[in-house]
């Protein structure tokens, strides 16, 4: 069986901390301080390969388990939601994340009563869970939803903050229950990368400038940035490098991790990287449904029909020329 190089692993681990990750990752340890003071909850909301997961992966890493004189301490208890949507498969994935043997035996206030004992006895510090939209009933959220009784009933039993990762569906469980929506903290967001404006434009470049920055592999024709009179780096005025990374990755990042990730297995340390061999790994590297040649390809287009394809997909703003 082939296995990836290890510098691809490597990098396929890196984290960039651009602006919306950090701001999130500060939240969570803002929010892991109300551990027995208060009972709060907290979403990051974001679309599927925004970094959610990532994000949680991170915490646990920087909480790890500690084993010291007996006594075993879990500061992360993280579980993605199960595919049922009842709470007693939810109850049992937590206890299964904390090492609970009987994790799936039980009746549901035997498991209720038990995942409390465990996370009070392993000084749980924050509860999460990971795509939480999953345990939601298909006809949606109300108050009477056994989805939104249990997070109510973890948030305040649990006796740890409770972090819900999710879609922008998982914002109907504030929205319906107030109980809920006076505990939580802000709502946080990981949101695709856009150049829709100048903002936008500078918050991608920002990224990929850091992202290419731990990319083992030189990459050519693809300076985003040029010093401006002053001295200081301002954004290129030729924006099509941008746009066409914007297209290739649709603005998600672990869409364009797999594109890198396919470059480095293709190509060797001293290879320089071109717009040729990023658009070869743009065709293998992620699914096209109907097939890459009906895509309008990201590195091999004219710029008009890279623009129009991207503002199709809401991604792209033309300026608005001034009058004179």
């Amino acid at each position: 069986m082939k296995t990836l190089k290890p510098e691809t692993l490597a990098f396929k681990k890196r984290t960039v901390f651009h602006d919306d990750f950090k701001q999130a990752y500060d939240a969570i340890l803002k929010l892991m301080a109300f551990k027995d003071v208060d009972p709060k909850v907290m979403l990051i909301i974001g679309e599927n390969g925004c970094g959610k997961s990532r994000l949680a992966k991170m915490i646990q890493n920087d909480f790890p388990i500690v084993d010291s004189d007996g006594e075993t301490i879990i500061p992360i208890a993280l579980t993605d939601a199960p595919p049922e949507t009842g709470q007693s498969a939810l109850v049992s994935e937590l206890l299964h994340s904390l090492g609970d043997l009987d994790a799936f035996v039980g009746r549901p206030q035997k498991l209720r009563d038990r995942l409390r004992r465990i996370l009070r006895e392993l000084n749980v510090a924050l509860i999460i869970i990971d795509e939480v939209q999953d345990i939601f009933p298909l006809v949606g959220l109300n108050n009477s939803s056994k989805a939104t009784r249990f997070i109510k009933w973890l948030t305040n039993k649990g006796g740890a903050p409770v972090l819900l990762l999710g879609t922008p569906d998982a914002l109907s469980l504030l929205d319906i229950n107030n109980a809920l929506n006076q505990r939580a903290e802000s709502t946080r967001y990981l949101n695709r990368f856009r150049c829709t404006d100048y903002d936008e434009q500078i918050r991608f470049a920002d990224f990929l400038s850091d992202l290419f920055g731990v990319f083992p592999r030189k990459i050519k024709g693809f300076k985003l940035y040029k010093k401006n009179e002053d001295g200081d780096e301002v954004l290129k005025d030729d924006i099509e490098p941008l746009l066409q990374l914007c297209l290739a990755c649709e603005g998600i990042p672990r869409i364009l991790n797999s594109i890198l990730s396919k470059v480095l297995e293709t190509t060797q340390p001293k290879d320089v990287i071109d717009k040729a061999i990023l658009g070869e790994a743009w065709k293998t590297a992620i699914n096209h449904k109907n097939g890459w040649q009906n895509k309008v390809h990201p590195f091999d287009s004219k710029i008009k029909d890279i623009k129009a394809e991207l503002i199709a997909k809401k991604l792209f703003t033309m300026p608005v020329k001034e009058k004179k």
